[in-house]
């Protein structure tokens, strides 16, 4: 009996220390990190739709962080898949309206633009170096969420004292309580989120993550466009569909190839 329990003790700590060095841990938190900063900013100048769209062009970026880290190579069927995606995005930027409600200024689509690269290059990183973790290391799905969460805790903590906005963060809590309330629901919402990528970036890697995340995205654009009546072009919807296509069409050469694999294996 004691040893049986002895034996889940060991089990649940060596599921809680550290498996990699925390310096790879911080490093994933870091372009994270980076990665939701530029998403957020670039609300404030693009609208919701073109952030939305912009995030399904991390096709490239992950190809190519995975040829660079990975030593990955790819078809010219991938190649031309990521060149129509990210083709797709850019007429959708500029083939109608894309700046934020909130926005003023005549250059902040420009600098929303600029954000959201900043973005898909940080967060091709992030998951590139995840799966970079996994195949390197015997990391489950929490190990890697909570470390990379508790750097996170402690960049962003960093950042809020660094550049004096902490009192003020205290100030707004302290005056508006009811936004905790959302704030948590956000994190919880958050941290879900993480696991469910973290082992989809384990199972099946970060290329088929790119693909995954289309059905949220072309759900959310849609939603966009009837909640808050944003206006789109005709234009701006048929660059939508090519993105889309291209990126259903990746998901189903993928699944193709793995089920070739698995008819040869049997």
């Amino acid at each position: 009996m004691l040893n049986s329990h002895g034996l889940q003790a060991r089990g649940m700590y060596s599921q809680l220390r550290p498996v990699a060095p925390l310096l790879s841990y911080a490093t994933v938190s870091l372009s994270n990190v980076i990665a939701s900063t530029c998403q957020y900013e670039a609300l404030k100048y693009v609208s919701f739709s073109v952030a939305t769209l912009g995030k399904c062009a991390k096709m490239f970026p992950v190809m190519l962080w995975g040829a660079v880290m990975l030593r990955k190579r790819y078809t010219w069927r991938d190649a031309a898949l990521a060149v129509a995606i990210t083709g797709g995005c850019f007429a959708f930027f500029t083939l109608g309206p894309t700046a934020s409600r909130v926005a003023r200024g005549a250059d902040v689509s420009g600098l929303g633009l600029a954000l959201m690269a900043g973005y898909l290059l940080a967060d091709g990183y992030t998951s590139t170096f995840q799966q970079r973790l996994f195949s390197g290391y015997e990391m489950s799905s929490l190990n890697q969420v909570l470390y990379t969460g508790l750097c996170s805790i402690a960049l962003s903590s960093f950042g809020l004292i660094s550049s004096g906005q902490l009192a003020g963060t205290l100030r707004f809590l302290t005056n508006h309580p009811e936004a905790i309330f959302h704030i948590l629901s956000l994190s919880l919402a958050a941290t879900c989120g993480s696991l469910c990528i973290s082992f989809i970036i384990k199972s099946f890697g970060a290329l088929t993550l790119a693909t995954v995340m289309t059905t949220r995205q072309v759900l959310s654009i849609a939603l966009s466009a009837i909640v808050f009546r944003s206006a789109l072009t005709p234009a701006q919807w048929a660059s939508a569909a090519v993105v889309m296509l291209a990126l259903y069409a990746k998901g189903f050469m993928s699944k193709g190839k793995s089920g070739s694999k698995q008819k040869q294996a049997d």
